[in-house]
Protein backbone atom coordinates (compact mmCIF):
# COMPACT_ATOMS: atom_id res chain seq x y z
CA UNK A 1 0.00 0.00 0.00
CA UNK A 2 1.84 3.72 -1.08
CA UNK A 3 2.21 6.85 0.91
CA UNK A 4 -0.74 8.37 -1.00
CA UNK A 5 -3.18 5.90 -0.20
CA UNK A 6 -2.09 6.04 4.10
CA UNK A 7 -2.68 9.25 3.89
CA UNK A 8 -6.12 9.59 2.25
CA UNK A 9 -7.30 7.39 4.92
CA UNK A 10 -5.77 9.21 7.58
CA UNK A 11 -7.26 12.28 6.55
CA UNK A 12 -10.65 10.72 6.27
CA UNK A 13 -10.67 9.28 9.50
CA UNK A 14 -9.67 12.54 10.87
CA UNK A 15 -12.70 13.92 9.49
CA UNK A 16 -14.95 11.22 10.46
CA UNK A 17 -13.87 12.03 14.12
CA UNK A 18 -14.66 15.58 13.84
CA UNK A 19 -18.12 15.40 12.45
CA UNK A 20 -20.33 14.43 15.43
CA UNK A 21 -18.97 17.33 17.46
CA UNK A 22 -18.34 19.93 14.97
CA UNK A 23 -22.36 19.35 13.68
CA UNK A 24 -23.29 19.95 17.43
CA UNK A 25 -24.31 16.30 17.75
CA UNK A 26 -22.14 14.95 20.89
CA UNK A 27 -24.73 12.91 22.43
CA UNK A 28 -26.59 11.09 19.43
CA UNK A 29 -27.07 7.80 18.91
CA UNK A 30 -24.04 5.92 17.49
CA UNK A 31 -24.65 2.88 14.40
CA UNK A 32 -22.69 0.45 12.67
CA UNK A 33 -24.45 -0.78 9.67
CA UNK A 34 -23.81 -3.76 6.73
CA UNK A 35 -24.54 -2.98 3.10
CA UNK A 36 -24.40 -5.33 0.04
CA UNK A 37 -24.64 -3.84 -3.06
CA UNK A 38 -26.55 -5.93 -6.23
CA UNK A 39 -24.17 -5.11 -9.26
CA UNK A 40 -20.78 -7.04 -8.00
CA UNK A 41 -23.17 -10.11 -7.86
CA UNK A 42 -24.37 -9.82 -10.84
CA UNK A 43 -21.16 -9.37 -12.67
CA UNK A 44 -19.45 -13.26 -11.10
CA UNK A 45 -18.09 -10.53 -8.09
CA UNK A 46 -18.69 -9.65 -4.44
CA UNK A 47 -19.33 -6.49 -1.95
CA UNK A 48 -18.31 -6.52 1.64
CA UNK A 49 -19.07 -2.96 3.52
CA UNK A 50 -19.19 -2.10 6.92
CA UNK A 51 -20.39 1.54 8.00
CA UNK A 52 -20.79 3.88 11.58
CA UNK A 53 -22.37 6.29 12.17
CA UNK A 54 -23.68 9.41 13.81
CA UNK A 55 -26.49 12.05 13.08
CA UNK A 56 -26.02 13.06 9.51
CA UNK A 57 -22.88 11.41 8.67
CA UNK A 58 -21.93 8.10 8.03
CA UNK A 59 -18.02 6.58 6.97
CA UNK A 60 -18.14 3.46 5.19
CA UNK A 61 -15.63 1.22 4.38
CA UNK A 62 -15.61 -1.06 1.50
CA UNK A 63 -14.06 -4.09 -0.58
CA UNK A 64 -15.63 -4.88 -4.09
CA UNK A 65 -15.26 -7.39 -6.76
CA UNK A 66 -16.94 -6.97 -9.89
CA UNK A 67 -16.58 -7.14 -13.65
CA UNK A 68 -16.98 -3.89 -16.13
CA UNK A 69 -19.39 -4.48 -18.35
CA UNK A 70 -18.02 -4.71 -22.31
CA UNK A 71 -20.25 -1.90 -23.31
CA UNK A 72 -18.35 0.40 -21.02
CA UNK A 73 -15.16 -0.53 -22.66
CA UNK A 74 -13.19 -0.03 -25.86
CA UNK A 75 -13.67 -2.42 -28.57
CA UNK A 76 -11.54 -4.98 -28.10
CA UNK A 77 -11.08 -5.78 -24.63
CA UNK A 78 -12.98 -7.45 -22.21
CA UNK A 79 -12.76 -8.83 -19.10
CA UNK A 80 -11.85 -5.77 -17.07
CA UNK A 81 -12.36 -7.42 -13.04
CA UNK A 82 -11.96 -4.52 -10.38
CA UNK A 83 -11.00 -4.97 -6.99
CA UNK A 84 -11.84 -2.52 -5.23
CA UNK A 85 -11.14 -1.17 -1.20
CA UNK A 86 -12.71 2.52 -0.51
CA UNK A 87 -13.22 4.66 2.68
CA UNK A 88 -16.32 6.86 2.01
CA UNK A 89 -17.89 9.68 4.14
CA UNK A 90 -21.53 10.65 3.66
CA UNK A 91 -23.55 12.83 4.65
CA UNK A 92 -27.57 12.21 5.02
CA UNK A 93 -29.69 15.43 4.26
CA UNK A 94 -32.26 14.55 6.67
CA UNK A 95 -31.73 11.08 8.54
CA UNK A 96 -28.68 8.60 8.79
CA UNK A 97 -31.85 5.85 7.71
CA UNK A 98 -34.07 7.58 5.15
CA UNK A 99 -33.96 10.27 2.92
CA UNK A 100 -31.26 11.76 0.65
CA UNK A 101 -27.46 11.15 0.57
CA UNK A 102 -24.17 12.76 -0.71
CA UNK A 103 -20.70 10.90 -0.47
CA UNK A 104 -17.39 10.72 -1.49
CA UNK A 105 -14.05 9.37 -0.62
CA UNK A 106 -10.56 7.44 -1.95
CA UNK A 107 -10.71 4.26 -3.61
CA UNK A 108 -8.10 1.98 -5.28
CA UNK A 109 -8.54 -0.34 -7.74
CA UNK A 110 -6.49 -3.44 -8.76
CA UNK A 111 -7.88 -4.36 -12.04
CA UNK A 112 -6.71 -6.86 -14.93
CA UNK A 113 -8.20 -6.29 -18.38
CA UNK A 114 -7.82 -8.63 -21.44
CA UNK A 115 -7.47 -7.96 -25.25
CA UNK A 116 -9.95 -9.62 -26.98
CA UNK A 117 -7.91 -9.96 -30.11
CA UNK A 118 -5.27 -12.07 -29.01
CA UNK A 119 -6.08 -13.24 -25.51
CA UNK A 120 -3.64 -11.84 -23.25
CA UNK A 121 -4.42 -10.29 -19.59
CA UNK A 122 -2.95 -7.60 -17.76
CA UNK A 123 -3.02 -5.65 -14.47
CA UNK A 124 -2.87 -2.37 -13.74
CA UNK A 125 -3.88 -0.66 -10.41
CA UNK A 126 -5.27 2.79 -10.17
CA UNK A 127 -6.20 5.58 -7.16
CA UNK A 128 -9.18 7.07 -7.68
CA UNK A 129 -11.57 9.98 -5.67
CA UNK A 130 -15.33 8.71 -5.62
CA UNK A 131 -18.49 10.80 -5.61
CA UNK A 132 -22.07 9.38 -5.29
CA UNK A 133 -25.35 9.90 -3.98
CA UNK A 134 -28.42 8.12 -3.18
CA UNK A 135 -31.41 8.07 -1.41
CA UNK A 136 -31.93 5.69 1.42
CA UNK A 137 -35.49 3.76 1.39
CA UNK A 138 -36.45 2.65 4.74
CA UNK A 139 -37.81 -0.69 5.34
CA UNK A 140 -39.29 -2.83 8.11
CA UNK A 141 -36.32 -3.86 11.55
CA UNK A 142 -33.80 -1.38 10.36
CA UNK A 143 -33.36 -2.55 6.52
CA UNK A 144 -33.04 -0.35 3.82
CA UNK A 145 -32.72 0.14 -0.02
CA UNK A 146 -31.09 2.49 -1.26
CA UNK A 147 -30.84 3.38 -4.86
CA UNK A 148 -27.43 5.26 -5.94
CA UNK A 149 -25.17 6.78 -8.94
CA UNK A 150 -21.58 8.54 -8.70
CA UNK A 151 -18.83 8.65 -10.52
CA UNK A 152 -15.41 7.36 -9.55
CA UNK A 153 -11.86 10.20 -10.81
CA UNK A 154 -8.81 8.71 -11.86
CA UNK A 155 -5.97 10.40 -9.44
CA UNK A 156 -2.66 8.23 -9.82
CA UNK A 157 -1.73 5.10 -12.73
CA UNK A 158 -0.99 4.40 -15.88
CA UNK A 159 -2.54 6.09 -18.78
CA UNK A 160 -2.52 3.33 -20.80
CA UNK A 161 -2.58 -0.55 -20.91
CA UNK A 162 -0.05 -1.93 -23.43
CA UNK A 163 -1.28 -4.56 -25.52
CA UNK A 164 0.92 -5.98 -28.89
CA UNK A 165 -2.62 -5.33 -30.67
CA UNK A 166 -3.16 -1.77 -29.08
CA UNK A 167 -3.34 -0.07 -26.07
CA UNK A 168 -6.14 0.07 -23.56
CA UNK A 169 -6.62 3.74 -22.85
CA UNK A 170 -7.82 3.81 -18.79
CA UNK A 171 -10.78 6.40 -18.50
CA UNK A 172 -10.13 9.29 -16.59
CA UNK A 173 -14.19 9.36 -15.31
CA UNK A 174 -15.73 5.94 -14.62
CA UNK A 175 -19.54 6.42 -13.77
CA UNK A 176 -21.26 4.13 -11.91
CA UNK A 177 -25.11 3.33 -10.71
CA UNK A 178 -26.68 0.28 -8.47
CA UNK A 179 -29.21 -0.73 -5.51
CA UNK A 180 -27.56 -1.17 -1.96
CA UNK A 181 -29.18 -2.87 0.58
CA UNK A 182 -28.44 -2.61 4.04
CA UNK A 183 -29.31 -3.05 7.60
CA UNK A 184 -28.18 -1.26 10.90
CA UNK A 185 -28.02 -1.64 15.04
CA UNK A 186 -28.01 0.79 17.49
CA UNK A 187 -24.95 0.97 20.04
CA UNK A 188 -25.39 3.44 22.44
CA UNK A 189 -24.64 7.39 22.33
CA UNK A 190 -21.24 9.04 21.43
CA UNK A 191 -20.67 11.81 23.86
CA UNK A 192 -18.42 9.43 25.97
Amino acid sequence: MNLYWLRGCQLMLMLIGCCPISSGQADAKFHVGIEQDVVPYATGGYFAGVWLGSGHWKTRLLHVKATKPDFLLADGFTDNVIIAYAIVLDYHLSSFSKGLWLGGGLVRWDATIRSARDGISADYRLHLVHGSLGYHFPLRYHFYISPWAGMHFKVTGPRDVAFSAGNYRIPFLNPEASIKLGWFFLTGRTGL
